[in-house]
Formats: C-alpha cells, sequence, structure tokens
C-alpha cells in the first residue's frame, strides 16, 4: 500500500512539472525566439529552461526526503507497540 502511494504521489508532481514546463515553453516570449529562429543566438531560454529542470529536480529530492523521513516515523511509531506487547 505504501509503495504504490509513493508511486502515485510521485507521478503527479511529475506531471505538475511538465504541465509547468509546457507552459513555460508555450509562452509567447519563448514562441516568438522560436518563430523567429534566434535561440541560438538568445541563450536566455536555453538557461531558463536548465534552471527549472535543476530547480524541479531538487524539488523533487527534497520532496523524496520528506516522504521517506515521514513514512520511516510512521513505521517506527507502528513498530513500538508491538515491542511493548511482548
Amino acid at each position: 500500500m505504501n509503495k504504490s502511494l509513493r508511486i502515485i504521489s510521485l507521478l503527479g508532481l511529475i506531471s505538475l512539472v511538465v504541465a509547468g514546463y509546457f507552459k513555460l515553453i508555450n509562452s509567447k516570449e519563448v514562441m516568438w525566439v522560436f518563430n523567429e529562429r534566434k535561440l541560438a543566438e538568445d541563450s536566455g531560454v536555453e538557461i531558463i529552461s536548465v534552471l527549472f529542470g535543476i530547480s524541479v529536480l531538487i524539488f523533487l529530492k527534497i520532496t523524496w526526503k520528506l516522504i521517506d523521513f515521514n513514512w520511516g516515523l510512521k513505521e517506527i511509531k507502528q513498530q513500538e507497540p508491538e515491542k511493548n506487547r511482548s
């Protein structure tokens, strides 16, 4: 149950990130750069894309650590009553 919940939450986060990235790509300023074929000259779009990707990876890493930490605490709390019984 926990692994399926973890996978579903990770897929949800990835879908939000992908939606945000395509929203960034489809903005008018970026489309103007693509239409004018100045992408090679204006590397601002590439820098924004790289920074966005790095920030997403950091966000996913922190979120994954928090999810693992919270589930670890739940497992410890569930194991404590079992130890007290024996």
